[in-house]
């Protein structure tokens, strides 16, 4: 399994891919962002499950454009990268 450093980053560049530079226009936007991050991290939940799950399989994690699907309603892992 990566580590701890590896996987924040990672979350955080997939965060930052789906929420868009606009994020980060207001104020505090990259430390709240950060802290955000810190808190989802520690959290687990679908984003944590899925981000791992494609690293044990795959040895890397993706990019936002990898799981995104088209419309960019859902997040999901796409099929043919599987």
């Amino acid at each position: 399994m990566a580590n701890d450093e590896e996987f924040r980053a990672a979350y955080a560049a997939f965060l930052r891919s789906w929420i868009g530079v606009e994020f980060f226009d207001y104020g505090e936007g990259e430390n709240d962002f950060e802290d955000a991050v810190g808190q989802l991290v520690n959290q687990g939940g679908p984003l944590t499950q899925m981000l791992r799950s494609f690293h044990a399989k795959h040895g890397r994690y993706p990019t936002f454009a990898e799981v995104c699907l088209p419309n960019m309603s859902q997040v999901g892992i796409v099929p043919d990268i599987q």
